[in-house]
């Protein structure tokens, strides 16, 4: 089982970011590129439910479907198991994901830049809700980047895009936002 723990901090200027994170030995793995996301779930809402979430990420010329269970541990951080699989067609999975009865029920959409060192992994994204940096590894590691970002435990996000976006939704007195997707 892989665990991933991991954080989200709200960030103003992603280039100030990335030089700072390149100065704290961090490599860049992968340049600015777009990624859409699809969330499958039961027509019934099973997955969500049990907090389990199944996405189909096109990124690039890469299309990878992930598995996450529940939320568990330190409230601080955001721990869940994941499993990753590389696809070599999207549309045919989709078609049957479909076939098994599973529907679309979220879209999101990023531009992500990562980069890496030994101990910790760091996404760039820029959404159509605002820049955040995602930082995941170890939590001393986290605590440490973080820091040297500038930022505390008390500016820790620990939830999804999806929920990020719910919440700006639910502040404006909107019931249903919609996908997250940028305008065309």
């Amino acid at each position: 089982m892989a665990l991933e723990t991991e954080i989200k901090l709200r960030i103003e200027d992603p280039d100030a970011i990335r030089a700072r994170l390149l100065d704290l030995g961090f490599e860049e793995v992968q340049p600015r590129t777009f990624e859409d996301n699809l969330l499958f779930d039961s027509p019934n809402g099973a997955f969500a439910s049990r907090g389990r979430v199944l996405r189909l990420r096109e990124v690039g010329d890469r299309t990878v479907l992930t598995f996450k269970g529940p939320a568990t541990g330190d409230a601080r951080f955001k721990n869940r198991e994941e499993l990753e699989v590389e696809v070599a067609d999207a549309g045919a999975l989709r078609e049957i994901l479909g076939r098994l009865g599973l529907v679309v029920t979220y879209r999101y959409q990023k531009f992500r830049t990562e980069l890496a060192r030994l101990d910790l992994h760091a996404c760039i994204d820029e959404t159509p809700i605002g820049l955040f940096v995602e930082l995941e590894g170890a939590p001393d590691a986290i605590e440490e980047a973080a820091a040297a970002l500038g930022h505390g435990p008390e500016d820790f996000i620990n939830v999804s895009y999806r929920e990020l976006h719910l919440e700006r939704a639910r502040s404006r007195g909107e019931d249903d936002p919609g996908d997250l997707v940028f305008e065309e």
